[in-house]
């Protein structure tokens, strides 16, 4: 039973995969983009629940939020025109993003993931925007997104800098 949370994350690596093959907004991939969310949804309840939450899974976690987020990325950024503002922003928050991992690394001698309310809220977003990104402007979509992402990533650099030790991973 403590194995099911790791095994539901292994599962959206595995959808990821098999999302990777499917044409962009075609049935196909609307149905493993869904997999894929509802089993990143499971794993982390399913890990509280079972009280099997660990720092392989947490990794573990991360690793295949990545993944999932790098095979939507490619497949559906040749179909977008986004503004160049909006790709700015994206640049300045990946930035953040590499900027926390390598504090992480320097101060708590870690690799540092949180997965705090604002990322959850975060990802939340950028999954549901696929659903709509056919029928609304990707530039107005982006707008909230971006706010949230850079909130987010701003707040983990600030944990990361503030906190001593006990920082999970």
């Amino acid at each position: 039973m403590k194995h099911i949370p790791n095994i539901l994350t292994a599962l959206r690596i595995v959808f990821s995969a098999v999302l990777f093959i499917q044409h962009p907004f075609s049935a196909w991939f609307y149905i493993f983009y869904s997999l894929c969310g509802i089993s990143d949804m499971a794993d982390g309840f399913a890990a509280r629940k079972l009280k099997a939450e660990s720092s392989f899974g947490a990794r573990l976690d991360s690793i295949a939020d990545i993944i999932f987020l790098a095979v939507t990325a490619i497949l559906i950024f040749p179909y977008l025109t986004i503004k160049k503002c909006i790709v700015v922003i994206i640049f300045l928050i990946f930035i953040f993003r590499i900027i926390g991992i390598l504090l992480g690394i320097i101060l708590h001698k870690k690799l540092v993931m949180l997965h705090t309310v604002a990322e959850k809220i975060t990802g939340f977003m950028l999954f549901v925007s696929v659903y709509f990104v056919e029928k609304i402007d990707i530039n107005i979509l982006a707008v909230p997104i971006c706010i949230a992402a850079l909130f987010a990533a701003s707040q983990e650099m600030f944990l990361i800098i503030k906190e001593k030790n006990g920082l999970p991973q």
